[in-house]
């Protein structure tokens, strides 16, 4: 209706809510024959652009001074907005009620007002139990005091938190999450609130941790025939000088024996047929031969018990058995993994270190970077092999260290064969490879990506067009005794 007027004089049936009328006049009958108010009814009405609209209705008595009935007096409120407002949040409150999400709402200074159904699941407190208290009852001890200050000081700041928090169950059993803090804030701008939306990543963990040490025995598993060969030839050669020896020895010792014969017959005799005889002792022994190939043989067995020597300690440091993070010395974790590697890039590529000399310690789990950086040479010299094919010729892999202002950085560089931008993009993606069947499980930068930026707080990004190599750069921030290092010089 345009006008207020327009109503006056019609009935229901005339105007835009005719579909409603008997419903209208069912509550008006109510009203008039038994003289009793009716409130707060929320009845649809039909609007005469086709909507409908919730209307909320009283209806009483309209008397006079004798207290006879003259009519009805109705009160009427549009509150559709309020009704479709009521339906989005009944629509929220079912979503977070089943989802399977743990969710926990807090106030402003942290006491627990809410919690949905898949918390207590997760935790095994119960909602009377969680709500007026302060998250703080799932606290395991597994973070420092200055985790949770770094969490309050983001969120009050106004920022979102994301991370991963071990926490503790009502039975005392741990759990990891992963977890997103967002404040709330209020009609004046003032956090009200905090939400968090969780998910247990228990079972998650545990793959990864499995599919970790999986990977670590498919790379051992790779690189130990290589081992085996690195091994086999110095100790091939030390048992054939060896042999040699043995049968030097042998014929000096005839010849000596020969020799000391001769000295006994020609006691008091012709010294000249004595010297005769010695000399053909001298040359059936071949002794010249052996005054220079057994030497040389007595070095090249030095040479290779030394060189089996580094091939066991450099196992022995790539498969270090910390678990905790320890300083360490990434010029000489490098050194060792490209001598592990050694077989994977000693028939496709040269392999070069520029390290610095001046980069200080680290600190870190020394197996899973010894790891990282293993996997990122191996992946360099299998994509040089396939640049290379069966042509015989040589790539380059660079290997490079150096100091940054709080950090450190180490780049492994190749002249492969580069990769495709959609390629490049997924390079650390789980389960994703481009290399034939047999050749990995495009699990080994996955694990490297996860061990330097999850693990150890650092960066990885990969650099490379098709046809120009490859530059994976690797940063790690440097503290404790490295940060001591770099300040003192």
């Amino acid at each position: 209706l345009s006008d207020p007027q327009d109503i006056i004089g019609k009935t229901d049936y005339e105007l835009g809510w005719a579909e409603q009328a008997d419903l209208y006049r069912a509550g008006d009958r109510k009203v008039m024959e038994g003289g009793i108010d009716l409130l707060n009814l929320e009845e649809p009405q039909s609007r005469t652009d086709g909507t409908v609209v919730t209307l909320l209705t009283s209806k009483v008595p309209l008397r006079n001074e004798a207290g006879e009935l003259l009519g009805i007096l109705g009160i009427y409120a549009d509150i559709s907005d309020r009704k479709a407002a009521e339906a989005r949040l009944h629509l929220l409150s079912a979503a977070l009620e089943a989802t399977s999400y743990p969710i926990v709402i807090t106030d402003a200074s942290g006491i627990i007002s809410w919690v949905n159904p898949a918390f207590t699941v997760l935790t095994g407190y119960s909602r009377e139990e969680v709500i007026g208290a302060n998250p703080k009852m799932l606290k395991s001890g597994e973070h420092s005091p200055e985790f949770y200050r770094d969490l309050w000081a983001t969120i009050r700041r106004g920022e979102i938190w994301r991370s991963e928090f071990v926490n503790r169950r009502k039975d005392g059993t741990l759990y990891t999450e992963e977890g997103t803090i967002t404040p709330v804030r209020d009609e004046a701008g003032q956090i009200s609130h905090f939400v968090a939306v969780k998910q247990d990543i228990t079972e998650k963990k545990l793959l990864q941790s499995q599919l970790a040490q999986a990977q670590k025995l498919e790379a051992i598993g790779q690189l130990a025939a290589g081992i085996a060969h690195e091994v086999n030839t110095p100790t091939q050669f030390i048992g054939d000088n060896t042999n040699f020896l043995q049968t030097a020895f042998g014929d000096l010792i005839r010849c000596l024996e020969r020799i000391e014969e001769i000295a006994g017959a020609g006691e008091g005799g012709d010294p000249i047929p004595a010297a005769g005889e010695i000399r053909a002792a001298l040359k059936e022994a071949d002794v010249e031969y052996l005054q220079e190939e057994i030497p040389r043989a007595i070095t090249q067995t030095l040479e290779g018990i030394d060189r089996v020597g580094t091939i066991v300690r450099a196992m022995k440091e790539f498969s270090h058995p910390a678990t905790e993070k320890v300083a360490t010395d990434l010029n000489h974790a490098i050194e060792t993994t490209s001598i592990v590697a050694r077989n994977e890039w000693k028939y496709v590529a040269e392999l070069e270190l520029d390290l610095d000399p001046s980069m200080p310690q680290v600190e870190c789990v020394p197996g899973e970077i010894n790891q990282a950086i293993v996997n990122m040479i191996v992946n360099a010299a299998h994509a040089i092999a396939d640049a290379v094919g069966t042509s015989g010729a040589k790539g380059r892999i660079t290997v490079s260290t150096r100091s940054l202002p709080g950090e450190i950085e180490i780049q492994v560089r190749d002249t492969g064969t580069g990769m495709k931008p959609e390629v490049r993009d997924r390079v650390f993606d789980p389960f994703f490879t481009t290399k034939a069947v047999g050749r990995g499980t495009g699990q080994g930068l996955t694990i490297t990506h996860d061990v330097v930026v999850r693990r150890h707080g650092g960066t990885i990004r990969v650099e490379s067009e098709l046809g120009q190599g490859t530059t994976f750069i690797l940063r790690l921030p440097v503290s404790g005794v490295g940060a001591e290092q770099l300040a003192s010089g």
